[in-house]
């Protein structure tokens, strides 16, 4: 009985695992997708804003990301 339990955790933990893998690299993949089709002078206009604002005292997370392009 307790080999059946753990040859059955160690399936699940492998399972896991694997599910835990593919997440990781559609995330990733996702990410790229998404990066590719923005514009790099979008993405220029960006790095000219941002570091001021950075500067401001003012936390980054909270600044919506229109607020940051206007």
């Amino acid at each position: 009985m307790n080999t059946e339990l753990n040859e059955f955790l160690e399936q699940q933990k492998k399972g896991l695992v694997q599910l835990a893998s593919d997440l990781r690299k559609a995330r990733i993949a996702a990410a790229r997708k998404a990066g590719a089709g923005i514009p790099r002078r979008r993405i220029k206009s960006l790095n000219v804003r941002v570091p001021p604002l950075a500067r401001s005292g003012v936390r980054l997370s909270v600044v919506s990301h229109a607020q940051c392009r206007a």
